[in-house]
């Protein structure tokens, strides 16, 4: 923990209404990083409120020295729900060195998503909101002109991003321009 570490966990405990715990890695994480984070985590919450909560809120944090997203997604009584976690770095890609994001499924470990979201950072900016065992959500600061070489480079990379999301490419192109973003997930 750092010298910041009291504001950042009353900082989220305003924001979430509740008390924290720490956070710890997930057992599978080991084997994708060796990285070592302390933190919090929030009690679990609906997924969108978290996610607005998390992008309203990155700055500040980042400002402290860490990085805040949400994590452990599920879904409960046809609802999606997260946590926010708060890890001590100022490298965004931490979060999924961290959580051991990976599409196992597919041969993609998490240094190659890390890779990959480099690459679109350096073309479109992003934004990284989201990290679990097989997924994250980002959100592009810009978008390029035509969408439809980005969504076939994403289902290139992600094929369930199609297969088990938006079920065509053309349908992909639209979410990406409706939400300015993606959920990327393998399963």
């Amino acid at each position: 923990m750092n010298e910041h570490s009291g504001a950042v966990a009353k900082k989220l405990e305003k924001l979430t209404g509740a008390p924290l715990e720490a956070y710890a890695r997930p057992p599978h994480a080991y084997i994708f990083s060796d990285i070592l984070v302390s933190g919090f985590l929030s009690k679990l919450m609906d997924y969108n409120t978290a996610s607005a909560t998390v992008l309203a809120n990155q700055l500040f944090f980042s400002d402290l020295g860490y990085q805040v997203f949400v994590t452990n997604i599920e879904i409960k009584k046809g609802k999606q729900h997260g946590q926010i976690a708060a890890i001590q770095s100022t490298d965004k890609y931490d979060m999924l060195r961290a959580q051991g994001t990976n599409g196992a499924s597919y041969a993609v470990d998490t240094q190659s998503i890390i890779q990959k979201l480099q690459t679109w950072d350096e073309l479109y900016g992003i934004i990284i909101f989201g990290a679990d065992k097989d997924c994250c959500d980002i959100e592009f600061l810009e978008l390029p002109i035509d969408v439809l070489p980005l969504a076939h480079e994403i289902y290139h990379f992600c094929p369930d991003s199609v297969e088990r999301g938006a079920g065509s490419i053309t349908t992909l192109e639209a979410a990406i321009e409706a939400m300015h973003g993606l959920f990327l997930w393998w399963k």
